[in-house]
């Protein structure tokens, strides 16, 4: 009986450290942003992550909601978006090479030397390369976030001109993203529930 009540026990107490040190043994999540300075050295050196996202879209006439999951890791990116029946499409970019898989019908195609997959208004790894290339960024300090607000480079597509990336300082974690067309018009908000760095 002390024999069970002892790996009990310890199972419990691994448990504990378990949950208790989670950000200490996963690569780069530990890192704490003190500062403005300490923000964009963080974004800047982003290379690998995986993040989970829900994306409210906001048209002329109506307002839709999908879901995220996006993934970079050693040059392979994936990104795969879902409504609300949990049907939706994959996009999958390894060297060079764009597979699309549409989860409803079981279909997919190959696209050979295609260049930006993700080079779209959802993608994090947009809003990076436009704050790389955004000369004139804000970042801003209001309540408990970081506000940053940028330019997009690509300026033919007039509905996402202007891009806002929200940092939690407490909770130390990127929370949303807001996207607003050249009249400033509020038309994709991006709800981070998952960020991790790899």
């Amino acid at each position: 009986m002390k024999k069970k009540i002892f790996v009990v026990l310890l199972i419990f107490i691994f448990v504990i450290l378990v949950f208790c040190c989670y950000k200490f043994f996963i690569p780069g999540n530990n890192k704490i942003v003190k500062d403005v300075n300490e923000l964009d050295e963080y974004i800047l050196n982003i290379k690998n992550y995986n993040l989970e996202a829900k994306i409210t879209v906001n048209s002329n006439k109506n307002t839709n909601t999908y879901f995220l999951k996006e993934s970079i890791q050693n040059g392979k990116q994936i990104q795969e978006i879902f409504g609300d029946n949990g049907e939706g499409i994959v996009l999958e970019y390894v060297e060079g090479n764009l597979t699309i898989k549409n989860t409803e019908l079981k279909l997919s195609r190959i696209f050979d030397d295609y260049k930006n997959l993700l080079n779209n208004p959802i993608d994090f790894n947009s809003f990076i390369d436009d704050y790389k290339n955004d000369a004139k960024k804000e970042i801003k300090e209001k309540d408990n976030f970081y506000i940053i607000s940028i330019k997009s480079k690509d300026l033919k597509n007039k509905y996402t001109t202007n891009k806002t990336l929200y940092f939690n300082r407490d909770e130390n974690k990127f929370k949303r993203v807001e996207i607003k067309d050249i009249n400033n018009n509020l038309r994709i908000i991006i709800e981070y529930s998952s960020f991790k760095l790899l």
